[in-house]
């Protein structure tokens, strides 16, 4: 993709996308991480150009139903490994999630994929200090998200 297609991604992210670290309960003493990246918007056209040149997928809320009032809303979603190369491709065009970015890729090249506590598919658990890291880096996206709020609304 040519550096053009690859800065406008970039700035879509910025200003309409999330890149997070998501966390789900998966039993009462283990939660698990898994690391996304989404856009949401009223008009298909740009979900569904990041489909096409990113992969992931695209759903549709159909708030029209809800209330005639509203537009539907269009997400592109792609998660796990797949985030990497599109991240690691638009990194240098980003400007306000670039640390975002940067934690994300982070995350994801570290991340081991064990079992779980009790193992699972035959793999085994993963560790105690393993799910730490994956909860640091969890609060540190917040916190990076935060600080963005914070500072965009100065």
């Amino acid at each position: 993709m040519n550096k053009i297609k690859l800065a406008y991604a970039a700035g879509i992210i910025d200003g309409e996308g999330n890149i997070g670290i998501v966390k789900r309960r998966w039993s009462k003493r283990y939660d698990k991480y898994h690391l996304q990246v989404r856009v949401a918007m009223c008009d298909k056209e740009i979900p569904e150009w990041f489909l096409l040149h990113f992969g992931g997928s695209v759903s549709t809320s159909c708030r029209s139903k809800i209330n005639p009032k509203n537009r539907d809303l269009y997400t592109w979603q792609i998660s796990h490994r797949k985030c990497i190369p599109m991240l690691q491709s638009i990194l240098p065009y980003l400007i306000c999630k670039k640390s975002q970015a940067e934690l994300a890729i982070q995350f994801q090249d570290t991340k081991h994929y064990g079992g779980g506590i009790r193992g699972q598919k035959g793999r085994p658990a993963k560790p105690d200090s393993e799910l730490a890291i994956e909860e640091e880096r969890y609060l540190l996206m917040r916190q990076l998200k935060n600080n963005s709020h914070s500072s965009n609304n100065r």
